[in-house]
């Protein structure tokens, strides 16, 4: 059965990859890799940077014709592309962002035994470049992705959000007193319906108030990672001592504990900082479910005795929802939002411009990348991901992916 020699694998020079692709393309003829061969989709076996490892430890920097379109950036359809030369033949080792693609013009007895063994083979080759893979791997940055709090917040808050303005519940009519027992069983269903409305509206209302606050600790915890002055990066007590603290005390030393602001946070009389501390003060009565009958009420009654006497007449929506909505209504929910968000741009304007830029661009990343070694954070992907198959002209080559 037709195999790979590895130890046949030769590396040509970029200039003459490009030469011959010009002269391809000059001439109107096709590269051996669309003619013949086929494609090798590779998902396991070896890691992308096990093999690009080996590939630059043994012939040197990627040599394919793609090393010249791609961007100076992680945003790239393929983000490295080595030519290699066997026996006269091609193969075009390509890496995307889910799988290493092989691209050969050799036609094997079975593929996916080839490039089983091809795959084996390399491997079993790493140690003969050993020391030159350890040597290069010494030299790559390692960085570990990781979950952004602020973003996850942000977007679990704005997904409620949209689920709640969905529900319409100002919308929904008034639902008048029965009259009769026809116009009660009628009532039976519309109260159901706006039952369940209500009791989404108030679950959605209350947990959007609840994340507000941690929505709000989550942005200036960031921004104290992102900025911290080096004394305080490199004191793990002292950067814990203020990441501690309480709140409106954290916010008011920003421009003192962070690099970046070109004036001072003036919490005590910005209209933006007032309202939060306002929404700071009235969480723990949400968060912690406290029992205050003063903040919590919403009717007065009288008693004769055990006779109740009513100051209103009551209805049945009132009593069915509305009262366990009160203090949790869209309305509050979107303001608690909004509060954090106007505390959020004053923080944004008083950083200078390039600073502004840079934390910008850190609270819309999803996943940001931390770098152990220089302990430096950093946006390693854009906040798309693009993905791409080769389709060739000739429909029996396009049935050659394994």
């Amino acid at each position: 059965m037709k195999f790979i020699d590895v130890s046949q694998l030769s590396y040509p020079p970029m200039k003459e990859v490009a030469g011959k692709m010009s002269e391809l393309s000059k001439n109107g003829e096709k590269p051996k890799t669309a003619i013949k061969g086929g494609v090798w989709i590779i998902r396991e076996g070896i890691t992308p940077v096990e093999l690009y490892c080996y590939l630059n430890a043994r012939f040197g920097p990627p040599n394919g014709i793609q090393m010249l379109f791609r961007s100076d950036d992680s945003d790239n359809l393929i983000h490295w592309h080595y030519t290699i030369n066997y026996k006269g033949d091609v193969l075009e080792i390509m890496c995307m962002t889910f799988r290493l693609e092989i691209i050969h013009s050799i036609e094997f007895d079975s593929p996916s035994e080839a490039k089983k063994e091809f795959i084996k083979n390399l491997k079993k080759d790493f140690s003969s470049y050993g020391k030159n893979i350890f040597e290069f791997r010494k030299k790559i940055e390692k960085w570990q992705l990781f979950t952004n709090p602020f973003f996850r917040i942000k977007s679990v808050i704005e997904h409620q959000l949209v689920k709640l303005e969905a529900l319409k519940i100002e919308e929904l009519e008034a639902l008048s007193y029965p009259k009769s027992a026809k116009d009660l069983e009628n009532l039976k269903d519309r109260m159901n319906h706006a039952g369940e409305l209500y009791t989404e509206a108030t679950a959605l209302g209350l947990n959007i108030r609840m994340l507000a606050p941690v929505y709000a600790e989550s942005f200036i915890n960031l921004i104290i990672f992102l900025l911290a002055e080096d004394d305080i990066k490199n004191d793990k007590r002292l950067y814990d001592s203020i990441v501690r603290q309480q709140i409106d005390i954290r916010i008011k030393g920003l421009h003192r504990n962070c690099k970046g602001f070109y004036q001072a946070i003036d919490y005590n009389n910005i209209d933006a900082c007032k309202e939060f501390h306002t929404l700071m003060n009235n969480r723990n009565d949400l968060l912690h479910g406290n029992v205050d009958p003063k903040k919590l009420a919403y009717e007065t009654v009288y008693f004769d005795g055990k006779i109740p006497l009513f100051t209103d007449y009551r209805d049945f929506s009132f009593y069915s929802w509305e009262a366990s909505i009160r203090n949790v209504t869209p309305k509050l929910a979107i303001g608690d939002y909004q509060v954090v968000q106007n505390l959020i741009a004053y923080i944004l304007i008083c950083l200078e411009d390039d600073t502004r830029a840079e934390v910008s661009r850190f609270l819309e990343t999803k996943d940001p990348g931390w770098n152990e070694a220089t302990k430096r954070p950093g946006v390693l992907f854009p906040s798309h991901m693009v993905d791409m198959f080769p389709k060739f002209e000739d429909e029996v080559f396009n049935k050659r992916v394994y």
